[in-house]
């Protein structure tokens, strides 16, 4: 019976692999991220963004406003910007 009846060859399916990150002891990949929170609101959306600032060791938060009239898809991606420049 060929390996691959039996089970012991290779797979022709789908596969899911896993990477490796090398980073340091201390360094955390949940901190390096900027996490939006988007609300619902009465006229709008509310974004809040927050991310780790490593300069000051300080969790920054952000307040948005989109309100109905604008695109939401155009304002996030302003908003995405500006918080990836800081």
């Amino acid at each position: 019976m060929p390996d691959r009846e039996k089970g012991r060859g290779r797979s022709i399916g789908p596969t899911i692999g896993t990477n490796k990150v090398s980073r340091k002891s201390n360094d955390s990949l949940d901190s390096k991220g900027i996490y939006l929170k988007i609300i619902p609101a009465s006229g709008g959306v509310a974004i809040e963004t927050t991310y780790y600032d490593d300069r000051s060791g300080d969790q920054m938060c952000a307040l948005y406003i989109i309100p109905e009239d604008k695109e939401l898809s155009d304002e996030l991606a302003k908003i995405i910007t500006l918080q990836s420049m800081r």
